[in-house]
């Protein structure tokens, strides 16, 4: 394997505090890790980044500052190069989640990516005035992005029903996020919102579009509430 760690002090900070946050965006037992060893990995990088910050600071800076810094280096470098080669011969890790780590990989373990086969479960989470947070999922298989997913393209359209033109739909946007805040325009009286989405791949190859889902908003004038269980929110048959 390439080695993909940077050889200075402060990159390599960096790298192991972006390194540390991926992991933590991934469900543990996708990386056969438990909620513990990421938290570990997150507190020795921490570790490192104020032993180092203590050896390079004019009123801290020393022999001693500088040993306790390479000591903690030495630490993050070991345990981060024995989660990347353990990540690496998982045999559902996808190549972008790889890249999201920073782990470089190799041609002889490229695995092709395929098209999206399944459509993004939209769930509506939070309405505050005419602003509705979603939740992108799996379908039917709980949180996250599935597989070889990059990207959701979001596309919404205000009115009674659906349309069934998709030259009709407006494009909200492309994220990689899967939780989102969809604005929609200032309206005088109240408006059903209607939202759909699809996933795509590195490649840009688009699954299959959800079926819209709707929102009731209130006029642009009421006061913003939190959604709650009454919050009317339909699914088109």
């Amino acid at each position: 394997m390439a080695d993909y760690l940077p050889n200075g002090d402060p990159q390599l900070a960096l790298f192991v505090e972006q390194f540390g946050n991926t992991l933590a965006s991934i469900p543990p037992e996708t990386l056969n890790l438990t909620e513990q060893d990421i938290t570990q990995y997150g507190i020795k990088a921490a570790d490192f980044a104020a032993k180092l910050l203590a050896a390079t600071a004019d009123e801290t800076k020393g022999p001693k500052a500088t040993l306790l810094k390479n000591e903690s280096r030495a630490v993050i470098t070991q345990l981060t190069r024995r989660y990347a080669q353990m990540i690496k011969r998982l045999p559902n890790i996808s190549d972008e989640q790889l890249q999201a780590l920073g782990i470089t990989i190799d041609d002889r373990n490229r695995r092709p990516i395929a098209t999206p086969s399944e459509s993004p479960r939209i769930i509506v989470t939070g309405v505050i005035g005419r602003t509705v947070t979603i939740e992108l999922e799996h379908s039917g298989e709980g949180r996250g992005k599935p597989d070889g997913v990059a990207t959701a393209t979001i596309f919404t359209h205000l009115g009674t029903e659906p349309p069934a033109s998709v030259s009709d739909w407006t494009f909200a946007g492309n994220v990689s996020r899967t939780t989102v805040e969809v604005p929609f325009a200032p309206s005088t009286t109240g408006t059903t919102a209607w939202i759909t989405a699809f996933w795509s791949n590195a490649k840009g190859q688009n699954g299959p579009a959800t079926p819209p889902i709707s929102v009731d908003l209130p006029a642009a004038g009421v006061v913003p509430v939190e959604k709650t269980q009454e919050t009317p929110v339909r699914l088109a048959a």
